[in-house]
C-alpha cells in the first residue's frame, strides 16, 4: 500500500516498530495550548507499543478536553530509564504533566542520530508546498553524501514541514557521545545549509524529542498556501545498520569549529554561585523568569522569553548554574545555536544598561594569593602582620574584590588569628 493511502494508525504503528524494540520505554509528549498558553499539555510513559501507536493518533486527532488545543505529537528517539514507566500511569497519558520530562540523565543510551533538514521561514507557520520541496533536496543531498561516506541507508521520514534522516547508532549516553552526535550535525550544517534550508544542530542533547510518525503538524493557521500536514515514516532499509564508531568520528573530524560538551566560556564565572545571588543578578537585568529549580546536580532557570527572539518562549529556553559551577544559557531552537552564556550575558547587560555582578568565586580568590609569595606569606601570618595585612588588603583591591568578601575570607585566615592574639584580651572582648 502507498504510503500515502494509508491511515493515520497504521502509520504510526509501522514508525514505531521500525524505531523502538520491545521492552524499550518511549515518551510521548503532546504540546499545544492550554487556553491560550503555549504549553506541553499531554505527557506520558510507553512500553507498549500498539498502545503507543494508538495514543498518538488519539491526542493528535481527537481532542483533549475544553480549551486545550494540540500542535504536534512527540517522542523520545532513545530509550529511557525504565523507572519512568510509572512517573505516570504506565502506557496512560497524563494532562498537564506536573513531573516534568525526560531528562539526558534519564536516557540509557544513544540509538538513534536524527538530521533534520527544516525549510527557513516565519516562526509559528507550517511551511508552503515549494519550502518543504528544497528540504526534500537537502535530505536527498546528504543521504548521497554519507552514503558516499560509507553510512548505511538511514529511515526516511516527513515531519510534515520538512524531512527526516534517522540513522542507528550504538552510543554510551555520556559526555563524549553528546560532543560527537554535536560535532556530526555540524559538519552537516556546514556542507549543507543554505539561505532556504538549514539542518537543525540543536538535536544533539540525549533525551532530544522528535515528531511522532503519523501525528499531525499544526504550526500556525491552516491554510492552502502553509496547510497542516500529517508526518510519516516514507522509507526503512529491510535491515537497518548501525553506523560504525569510525564513520561517526570521521564526519565529526569535519566539524569547521568542534566542541567539547562546554556551555560556556566565560570562565570568570566559573565556581559555584549560590542560587540567590545568580537570581539576583538576572532580576537586576529584568530577565522575566519563574524560580530556581534544580537540574542535574545544579540549577535552572526559564525565561519568559529567549532574550534573542521574543517568539521562543518559556519551554525552550533555560539560563543556570551547571553542577560545576558554570553558568550556561540555552534556547532550543535551530536561530539560536550559538547564543551560550556569554552572548546571552552581554545582551541583557546591553539592553538593560547594568552590569550582573557575580564577584570572583572564593576558590579563584585564594588560587589568587597561592600563586603570589608575598600575599600568601602575609594570609599564613609570616612575617610582621600589620606589614601583611596592608599588603593582602591592596592586593585584594587590585583583583578588585569586594570588600564583604574580603572580609568573609579574612575571618578565616591565620593572619587574623595572628593579629587578634596581638590585640590584649581586655580589648578583644569589649
Amino acid at each position: 500500500m502507498n504510503v500515502e493511502q494509508k491511515s493515520a494508525l497504521q502509520l504510526a504503528t509501522e514508525a514505531v516498530a521500525v524505531l523502538f524494540e520491545p521492552g524499550d520505554v518511549v515518551e510521548l509528549r503532546v504540546h499545544g495550548s492550554r487556553f491560550g498558553h503555549k504549553a506541553v499539555v499531554a505527557a506520558g510513559y510507553f512500553s507498549d507499543c500498539v498502545e503507543l501507536a494508538r495514543r498518538i493518533v488519539a491526542c493528535s486527532d481527537g481532542t483533549l478536553r475544553a480549551g486545550y488545543e494540540v500542535s504536534a505529537c512527540y517522542y523520545t528517539l532513545n530509550p529511557v530509564h525504565i523507572d519512568l514507566l510509572t512517573r505516570y500511569r504506565p502506557n496512560k497519558m497524563q494532562r498537564d504533566p506536573h513531573l516534568g520530562v525526560t531528562k539526558d540523565k534519564e536516557i540509557i543510551k544513544r540509538t538513534h542520530l536524527l538530521v533534520d533538514c527544516d525549510p527557513i521561514r516565519s516562526a509559528d507557520v507550517s511551511s508552503s508546498d515549494r519550502e518543504k520541496e528544497v528540504a526534500a533536496q537537502s535530505a536527498t543531498q546528504i543521504k548521497e553524501f554519507l552514503t558516499s561516506k560509507g553510512w548505511p541507508d538511514p529511515i526516511k521520514c516527513d515531519s510534515g514541514n520538512g524531512y527526516h534522516l534517522i540513522y542507528r547508532v550504538d552510543l554510551p549516553n555520556d559526555e563524549e557521545a553528546h560532543a560527537l552526535v554535536k560535532n556530526c550535525l555540524t559538519a552537516l550544517a556546514s556542507r549543507f545549509d543554505t539561505p532556504c534550508v538549514k539542518v537543525d544542530q540543536t538535536v544533539h542533547n540525549a533525551s532530544r524529542i522528535t515528531k511522532s510518525y503519523g501525528s499531525v503538524a499544526r504550526k500556525g493557521p491552516n491554510s492552502p498556501l502553509r496547510p497542516h500536514r500529517r508526518s510519516r515514516m516514507l522509507a526503512a532499509p529491510t535491515e537497518i545498520k548501525t553506523v560504525s564508531i569510525e564513520l561517526l568520528l570521521a564526519l565529526a573530524s569535519e566539524s569547521p569549529a568542534p566542541v567539547r560538551l562546554v556551555l560556556t566560556t566565560d570562565n570568570s564565572d566559573s565556581s559555584i554561585t549560590p542560587p540567590e545571588v545568580f537570581e539576583s543578578q538576572l532580576d537586576a537585568v529584568g530577565v522575566e523568569h519563574h524560580g530556581a529549580s534544580p537540574y542535574e546536580g545544579g540549577w535552572l532557570w526559564r525565561p519568559a522569553v529567549c532574550v534573542f527572539n521574543a517568539n521562543h518562549v518559556r519551554s525552550s529556553v533555560i539560563v543556570g548554574i551547571r553542577a560545576s559551577g558554570a553558568f550556561y544559557y540555552r534556547c532550543l531552537h535551530n536561530g539560536c545555536v550559538g547564543n551560550d552564556w556569554e552572548k546571552f550575558r552581554a545582551r541583557v547587560e546591553f539592553d538593560s544598561g547594568k552590569k550582573m555582578k557575580f564577584g570572583a568565586p572564593d576558590n579563584r580568590v585564594h588560587s589568587w594569593i597561592q600563586s603570589d609569595e608575598k600575599a600568601l606569606a602575609a594570609w599564613n601570618a609570616q612575617g610582621d602582620c600589620d606589614a601583611g595585612f596592608a599588603y593582602l588588603f591592596q592586593f585584594m583591591r587590585e583583583h578588585k574584590v569586594d570588600t564583604d568578601q574580603w572580609l568573609r575570607l579574612y575571618e578565616i585566615s591565620p593572619l587574623k588569628l595572628a593579629l587578634d592574639a596581638q590585640i590584649p584580651e581586655h580589648i578583644r572582648n569589649s
